[in-house]
């Protein structure tokens, strides 16, 4: 009869774990492909429809991010020795570490870069995207099957030199101009989405590697603050849903959806692994702290609410009046009435030494109605 009850409390614990396992690995993935969909929206502009951002998504982003998340299961299963799980591991750190150091070599200066002129031809930089990304499908593919490919080793290879060329091939902006740390700071944006994706394929083979690759996902907070949390010159993400004409090209919701849930579900991520990574020993009342998830998702909210009133106080609607001719002078009335919010805004318009014009508009809406 002990036995018994010994037996049943083990696969109760058992049946635990993987709950706990699969909720981690859960997050881990939205994380990564809120990550992914917002590094790709704002570094290449991927699509101007919905769906053609869904199809750059699924072609760029979902087939690399797929043979990540199947790898970890053949290089650190439990069939695997343990010297062998050793030099994978050190071999998959080697791999970002030399991409990280050759980018700003590669990126800087841009106008001078020899790679950028391979770049402009579009057909053959396209033939190999293709073949690359049908080398990671496949050998994921095989992986998920047969639980073994013979491609595995080459795509495991081929992942960060292809990583290295994706980015290189991505628009011209300040940090491609800046200095070398700010090009670093530029690639490890792109490291996170993959961190993130590997610690959810890894959290059921080796517990402490996945939580620490996640927690390592913290690598890509320097460029979600400078473009996501602090804003442009335009204004901060939240402000956008402040515009009254959707339809205006210069405020781009989309990319402040993104940015939202990108930051939230970073920090749930990053949470849930300094979680998961804290002694068995530390308790609350009677649990142990690294088996519960909602102290993480309670920081998160934490970290979104913080965001979110340091971003919308005082209420204002975004525009970059200090580096336009015109307005000259934007008035903004707020009064709120319950969840309704009446608006008027007095513009004074023209430049300075031409004649000025003065309109009024007004908007009435509710709270959160431009969500």
């Amino acid at each position: 009869m002990g036995s018994f009850f010994w037996n049943r409390s083990s696969l109760n614990d058992n049946y635990d774990a993987m709950q706990r396992n699969t909720l981690t690995a859960v997050i881990y993935v939205l994380a990564s492909a809120a990550s992914s969909c917002l590094f790709l929206n704002s570094n290449f502009q991927a699509g101007g429809t919905p769906s053609g951002f869904l199809l750059s998504w699924l072609l760029f982003c979902a087939i690399p991010l797929f043979f990540v998340f199947i790898y970890p299961g053949t290089s650190f299963a439990v069939s695997s020795t343990r010297k062998r799980r050793k030099y994978a591991a050190l071999l998959h750190a080697l791999g970002p570490l030399a991409a990280t150091v050759l980018f700003p070599v590669l990126a800087l200066p841009f106008w001078k870069n020899p790679v950028r002129d391979i770049a402009d031809s579009i057909p053959a930089v396209m033939l190999v995207a293709l073949i690359v990304l049908s080398v990671f499908f496949v050998a994921a593919l095989f992986l998920l099957l047969r639980n073994k490919s013979s491609l595995a080793a080459f795509a495991s290879l081929l992942f960060w030199p292809a990583i290295l060329a994706c980015t290189r091939s991505g628009e011209a902006d300040s940090f491609f101009s800046g200095t070398p740390v700010e090009a670093v700071f530029y690639f490890l944006c792109f490291m996170t989405p993959v961190l993130f994706d590997f610690a959810a394929g890894a959290v059921s083979y080796c517990p402490a590697l996945s939580h620490a690759a996640a927690l390592t996902g913290l690598v890509g907070a320097p460029w979600l603050d400078w473009s996501a949390i602090r804003g442009s010159v335009l204004g901060n993400v939240w402000l956008m849903f402040n515009v009254p004409d959707r339809e205006l090209g210069e405020y781009p919701t989309r990319y402040s959806e993104l940015a939202i849930l990108a930051v939230w579900l970073v920090a749930l991520a990053v949470a849930t692994a300094a979680l998961r990574l804290l002694p068995s020993g530390w308790q609350l009342r009677k649990i142990r702290l690294c088996e519960r998830t909602w102290p993480a998702f309670a920081a998160s909210l934490i970290v979104l609410a913080v965001w979110f009133g340091e971003s919308v106080m005082p209420y204002r609607i975004p525009g970059a009046l200090d580096y336009a001719d015109w307005p000259t002078l934007q008035i903004l009335h707020v009064e709120k009435r319950g969840l309704q919010f009446h608006e008027t805004c007095v513009n004074v318009w023209g430049h300075q030494r031409d004649r000025v014009a003065i309109s009024f508009t007004g908007n009435d809406r509710r709270l959160f109605q431009y969500f």
